[in-house]
């Protein structure tokens, strides 16, 4: 049971992530990022020009648990330049709600069609700001 799975993780510990699922998410934003739209980077090691996945509904174990589906899934997961992933995890709280809100206004339809609804987006901004690499 997933639900009991998560509940063996403590709230500050990565949860495993299914690395095909960044990659499904990069193809299918056109390998641009989502909040900039820069389609270029550096090339990597598999001489494709790099991006990071970034689920936009965070997926750690206390927020996890406010949800029935497992929130790593390439609909939750959004394509980043690396600028922008540090960007939205470390600008200041303005900064960081107007991305974050980019992200979800772009992908909630998908959330959606995956039954992850979201009944208060100032919760998922908080989860943001209270959110400690």
């Amino acid at each position: 049971d997933f639900t009991e799975e998560i509940g063996q993780y403590s709230d500050h510990e990565q949860l495993p992530r299914n690395p095909l699922f960044k990659d499904i998410a990069v193809k299918n934003a056109g390998y641009r990022c989502e909040l900039c739209g820069t389609s270029t980077t550096f090339t990597d090691r598999e001489n494709k020009e790099y991006f990071e996945g970034h689920h936009i509904i965070m997926y750690n174990p206390r927020v996890q648990r406010r949800f029935r589906h497992c929130l790593d899934h390439p609909q939750n997961i959004a394509c980043l330049c690396p600028e922008c992933h540090r960007k939205i995890h470390h600008s200041p709280e303005a900064d960081t709600e107007a991305m974050v809100t980019k992200l979800f206004e772009k992908h909630h339809n998908l959330l959606k069609m995956f039954a992850i609804k979201i009944k208060d987006l100032k919760e998922i901004i908080n989860d943001y700001m209270n959110y400690h690499e």
